[in-house]
């Protein structure tokens, strides 16, 4: 609760904003996708490793992408000049190869890999930090100083964040019936 709070604050939703309810419909996909990420990345049951979940989640996004930009639900367009970076320029597939594997492969192989370390619940109260973190790097980078309610935010986030990892940490007793008997004792 206090991690939801806190992103609510970063994202100032309580300033003079307008509800797009398209916005807030692609949201709620975002968030169930999201979830579902969380949920089957952190099971580690299947055997498969988080190279080959990451490449799969992979694939079904870009074929989605493909479909959406082919449908004319997303404007897509396509272009094979050069890149100026940094005062260099870079051949186009030199950029969409660094993308493709620093920014998606294995960012998601990574992600995969602390979700199953971390647990799916911690996991994703982790990744809301990715608000909070982008909010610093407006600040660093572009000189987007953050109000006083998203910094207050940023806080709660973090205390959300600590809180679930602390509960994750505390072990549950179970009760197992002592053969031939009718009592319980905790199993610790």
């Amino acid at each position: 609760e206090l991690a939801l709070a806190g992103l609510m604050f970063v994202l100032d939703v309580f300033g003079a904003i307008e509800i797009d309810l398209i916005g807030a419909a692609w949201g709620v996909i975002a968030a169930a996708c999201l979830a579902s990420y969380f949920i089957v990345s952190a099971d580690d049951s299947h055997g498969l490793s988080p190279l080959v979940l990451a490449t799969g989640g992979l694939i079904v996004a870009a074929v989605v992408l493909l479909l959406a930009g082919a449908t004319g639900l997303v404007s897509m367009y396509w272009t094979a000049t050069g890149v100026d970076l940094a005062g260099a320029t870079l051949p186009w597939w030199a950029v969409v190869a660094a993308l493709g594997l620093v920014a998606a492969a294995f960012a998601y192989a990574a992600g995969v890999a602390a979700n199953r370390r971390l647990g799916s619940k911690v996991a994703s109260f982790v990744g809301l930090s990715e608000v909070l973190f982008a909010v610093l790097w407006a600040w660093l980078l572009l000189g987007e100083l953050p109000a006083v309610v998203q910094l207050l935010g940023g806080l709660l986030i973090l205390a959300g964040v600590i809180v679930v990892r602390l509960d994750e940490r505390e072990p549950t007793p179970t009760t197992v019936k002592a053969s031939g008997d009718a009592a319980t004792a905790p199993v610790k």
